[in-house]
């Protein structure tokens, strides 16, 4: 698996803590060149499975860029490997789309959030509802997989209005919808005001419900056609992470780039080295495959674990397979601190 940050933005969305910039891009003509550097870097599988690429905002970036990030790496991608990009509505158009298709990509992700013009300008987005509609119906000529971020639970939100972004969102017959839970963190715009978010568990659960009336939901936020690069970081499969704040992972090691654009430029292949330990693998493992249709092989429990989580089986777990399989993922966190205390 490969991600590649693009960490350039056209505006800083109110509830954002990404490693993003708007005010950075005079140096968008040096960031491919230390891309490139660390990637000749990396130790290399044959073949990627998935490639992601995240941000920030990747579709602020040309074609010229992409064309030459694609010389870079279809070398080791081929029919079968998923390539993803995250796009923004206001910062796509048919031509770009076409591009980014001849070059390898297989599916795009709209950072939609919502269709209620409100709700956009509340959250601090730089796009419309009807450019968000335009927007997809262009990328559904090009791509077979299109897929949309909704936020909820902000202080906005009503049965009504949710109801309707679903609704539109369905009616566009995208293939697949991330739908996550407004969180308020340190150094964004809501940070300063926390009260922007609406604390309702039962509005929360009926959304998901709804959302899973329509979508099989494989993560606790992910509904639909199966993200294969998505799924891998559930299953805890290595990967490499490439650009300023990215993150990669392989075997009991986490590595992490310079945040600063300024600083991955001048030094790309910088790594800061996290060791996990046996038991960090573990608790990533539990956590992740019960927020996950992944789910838990009982052979990595110790026989108390084991015992606990069997304790949970038919209420909260289903046991299938040698393995433990959450019925609800949003209560993941709970069922993961149960066994593993």
């Amino acid at each position: 698996m490969l991600y590649i940050h693009i960490p350039f933005c056209d505006s800083k969305c109110n509830y954002c803590a990404f490693n993003s910039y708007t005010d950075k891009n005079q140096y968008k003509s040096y960031y491919f060149q230390a891309l490139k550097t660390q990637f000749e870097n990396e130790t290399k599988p044959n073949k990627f499975k998935s490639v992601f690429i995240g941000g920030g905002t990747p579709s602020v970036m040309d074609l010229k860029f992409y064309e030459k990030l694609f010389e870079m790496i279809n070398h080791y991608s081929d029919k079968n490997t998923e390539i993803t990009i995250e796009a923004n509505p206001n910062s796509t158009d048919i031509d770009w789309l076409k591009g980014l298709k001849n070059f390898g990509v297989n599916r795009i992700s709209f950072g939609v959030q919502s269709f209620n013009d409100e709700k956009l300008k509340f959250l601090g987005r730089n796009h419309t509802k009807q450019t968000a509609l335009i927007s997809i119906e262009n990328a559904k000529k090009v791509f077979d997989n299109v897929n949309l971020d909704l936020i909820y639970s902000t202080k906005l939100d009503t049965k009504e209005l949710l109801k309707k972004d679903l609704t539109i969102a369905l009616s566009l017959g995208t293939t697949h919808i991330s739908a996550y839970s407004l969180t308020i963190e340190k150094g964004t715009e809501f940070y300063k005001t926390p009260e922007v978010r609406l604390d309702n568990e039962e509005l929360e659960v009926w959304f998901i419900d709804e959302i899973k009336n329509h979508y099989p939901q494989y993560e606790i936020s992910n509904f639909g056609k199966i993200c294969k690069h998505n799924l891998g970081y559930w299953q805890l499969n290595d990967y490499i992470g490439i650009g300023a704040g990215a993150v990669g992972f392989r075997e009991n090691k986490r590595f992490y780039t310079y945040k600063s654009v300024e600083e991955y430029i001048k030094n790309p292949t910088f790594k800061k080295i996290e060791n996990l330990t046996n038991f960090d693998l573990l608790e990533e493992k539990v956590l992740l495959g019960l927020r996950s249709i992944v789910g838990i092989d009982e052979n990595i429990l110790n026989e108390n674990q084991k015992q606990k989580a069997f304790s949970l089986v038919d209420d909260k777990l289903i046991y299938k397979n040698n393995r433990f399989y959450s019925k609800d993922f949003l209560l993941a966190d709970a069922l993961s601190l149960y066994i593993l205390e």
